[in-house]
C-alpha cells in the first residue's frame, strides 16, 4: 500500500515568493539549502504518512473547514534565525498570529484526530513562520563569527485557501 507524507499549508502568492527570493539572495555563500519558490509555504498541520483513502478524506475535510473562514491578512515582520531559544536550524520569516489563523489551525487539528491514523497535534506552540532556508549545521558551526541574521521586513498577503501538500 502506497503511503503519502502530507501536511496542510497556506501557500504564498507569486509576488510574495518573488520578494522572498530577493531576500534569499542575501545568503549566498552561507552553508544553507534554500527553500525553492514553489515550496514556500506556512505549515498549519503536519500529518505524516497516510493512505490514498485517508488523503481523499483529509482533502474533503480541509476544503469544508477552509470554506467556513473568510480570507484574512497574514503579516510578516522579521527575517531571522529559528527556532527561537535553540541552536539555529533555519532562516525564516516570523509573522503575526491572527486569531483567524489560530482558529483555523485548531479546527483542522481537531477534525484530523482519528481521521488520519498517524496524526498527532504538535505539543509545541504554534508560530507563524515561513522557512527560507535550512542550515547545514556542521558547516554553520565552523563559521567564525557566526552570521547574525535579524532584519526587520514587511510582507503581507491575503490567506484565501488551505492546501493539502505532499512532502517528498
Amino acid at each position: 500500500m502506497k503511503m503519502r507524507r502530507i501536511f496542510l499549508a497556506v501557500n504564498l502568492p507569486q509576488d510574495a515568493k518573488r520578494t522572498i527570493q530577493g531576500w534569499q539572495k542575501e545568503f549566498f555563500g552561507l552553508p544553507i539549502r534554500l527553500t525553492k519558490p514553489d515550496s514556500l509555504h506556512l505549515t498549519l498541520c503536519f500529518i505524516g504518512d497516510v493512505t490514498d483513502e485517508e488523503t481523499v478524506e483529509i482533502c474533503w475535510v480541509t476544503r469544508e473547514i477552509a470554506k467556513k473562514y473568510p480570507s484574512f491578512i497574514l503579516n510578516f515582520h522579521r527575517l531571522c534565525l529559528g527556532p527561537p531559544n535553540k541552536p539555529a536550524r533555519l532562516i525564516w520569516l516570523e509573522g503575526d498570529l491572527p486569531q483567524a489563523l489560530v482558529d483555523l489551525k485548531n479546527e483542522l487539528e481537531s477534525r484530523l484526530i482519528g481521521l488520519a491514523k498517524n496524526f498527532k497535534p504538535e505539543k509545541r506552540g504554534f508560530t507563524s513562520h515561513i522557512t527560507l532556508a535550512r542550515i547545514k549545521p556542521f558547516e554553520w558551526r565552523k563559521l567564525s563569527p557566526a552570521p547574525v541574521i535579524d532584519k526587520k521586513i514587511s510582507l503581507g498577503f491575503s490567506v484565501n485557501s488551505v492546501d493539502v501538500m505532499e512532502s517528498e
